[in-house]
């Protein structure tokens, strides 16, 4: 059942089945830029204050990508057309979307179909499970590459998610991970055909429903395990609308 008041028409739909939400991205790249980022901080506010779902599932519906990372072109024209106002809501929105999917209250899964980039990366990483394409796709921190720093939250997500030698190899070598190599390495909890994955999701998702029925609890440990994450997001959301980091930020061209 799609629920009208959480999607946005073309980017991102929500939907309830047998008690899981399943939050669709419909964009090719779903490309983190002003639009995309409400979209989705949208259906996250309906996950967290209804109750009708107890397991959120976020899937691509694109055929190459899961998210293709920060919306370099998006944001260099706004820098260039100095649109302050919709740069300081992208600050105050983007990485809280990952933080709220670090506080929602259920349990949460990534179903990874494609290429997993940038902060695309880390909104799968804010999710409690990750299950990824076994055939195409890999997963890669690639702000060294594009001349970005990579927030010190994010960095706080990745130490959280991975093993010390995987968090250097992915932040400062900026490592591309197969399916393979992640399941390996932790980072995802499993691998499936794309023919399989959203089929394994669910199967998935339903063994964890009695898990998110009780909210409090489930919300508790997680605050307890990975709460300081979200904690870290908004105090550098705060100190970065003070001096205005997206403005002030220089990218160099795509390799």
């Amino acid at each position: 059942m799609l629920i009208p008041e959480a999607s946005t028409d073309g980017i991102v739909s929500l939907e309830l089945q047998d008690e899981i939400y399943i939050l669709s991205m419909l964009e090719y790249e779903n490309r983190w830029n002003l639009d995309f980022t409400e979209a989705i901080y949208l259906a996250l506010e309906y996950v967290k204050n209804n109750n009708d779902g107890h397991v959120l599932i976020t899937r691509s519906m694109s055929k190459k990508f899961f998210s293709n990372g920060l919306d370099i072109t998006w944001l260099m024209n706004a820098k260039s057309n100095n649109e302050n106002e919709k740069l300081n809501r992208l600050t105050e929105i983007l990485m809280p979307c990952f933080a709220k999917v670090i506080e929602l209250p259920i349990p949460t899964i990534a179903l990874i179909n494609g290429h997993c980039f940038g902060a695309g990366f880390m909104f799968a990483l804010a999710h409690d499970f990750r299950i990824q394409n076994k055939d195409k796709g890999f997963l890669c921190a690639n702000e060294i590459q594009i001349g970005m720093t990579i927030p010190l939250p994010e960095l706080s997500l990745f130490k959280h998610a991975m093993s010390p030698p995987a968090f250097f190899k992915t932040v400062l070598d900026a490592h591309r991970w197969n399916a393979k190599e992640a399941y390996q390495n932790h980072i995802v909890h499993g691998i499936y055909s794309k023919e399989d994955i959203m089929r394994k999701g669910i199967e998935f998702a339903k063994k964890r429903i009695e898990l998110g029925k009780n909210r409090q609890v489930f919300h508790e440990m997680k605050k307890n395990t990975k709460g300081y994450i979200a904690d870290e997001i908004y105090q550098w959301v705060n100190e970065n609308l003070k001096t205005n980091n997206l403005r002030n930020i220089n990218l160099k061209p795509k390799l």
